[in-house]
């Protein structure tokens, strides 16, 4: 049993009507049929095929084929507003981004069983500590991915290559330096 997934047949729908058609299909086998019988040879039918297929493509340059998805499932960009969401397989695996990346819209979200992941962040509150190391950003409370509920404190500038960590203490970061 064949069953053609929505992005086959919406791939069929953008294709021209000369190659969806059977025609094209009934066409060639009758080609086939003269090179059976020794009236074409087999390099004069793919000339004539290649010949095709650059007309084709000549014809439809300025096309843009859009077929990964209908309208329908298309999920509008939470944060422009105007793109739409694409799954892309990242470095670190999968993820979806904006189709507007290129306009400037950098949302980017966690691809969870093949949908975007559009739960709430939780806003980043930074604590009243500064950074002991950068002395520009300051401390944030973070769970660790390892241990539920256990805590540490980053800074806030990790995006700008501080990469200081410490443990949390009785509710507070523990900034004591230890003697090596």
């Amino acid at each position: 049993k064949i069953k053609a997934t929505e992005k086959g047949i919406n791939l069929i729908k953008a294709l021209p009507p000369l190659l969806t058609q059977p025609d094209m299909t009934a066409l060639w086998f009758e080609k086939q049929k003269e090179i059976l019988n020794g009236a074409l040879s087999k390099e004069e039918f793919l000339k004539e095929i290649d010949s095709f297929i650059l007309t084709l493509i000549n014809e439809n340059k300025g096309s843009k084929m859009q077929f990964n998805q209908t309208n329908d499932n298309k999920i509008s960009c939470p944060k422009c507003k105007e793109g739409y969401l694409r799954e892309i397989d990242g470095k670190f695996g999968k993820f979806f981004s904006c189709s507007h990346y290129k306009e400037g819209c950098d949302f980017k979200a966690k691809s969870i069983n093949g949908k975007p992941d559009l739960s709430e962040k939780k806003e980043i509150k930074p604590s009243e500590y500064s950074c002991p190391q950068c002395q520009k950003g300051f401390l944030v409370r973070r769970e660790s991915k390892n241990q539920k509920g256990s805590f540490f404190y980053g800074c806030s500038e990790f995006k700008n290559g501080c990469r200081f960590l410490c443990p949390e203490e009785n509710g507070k970061p523990k900034l004591e330096n230890k003697a090596g």
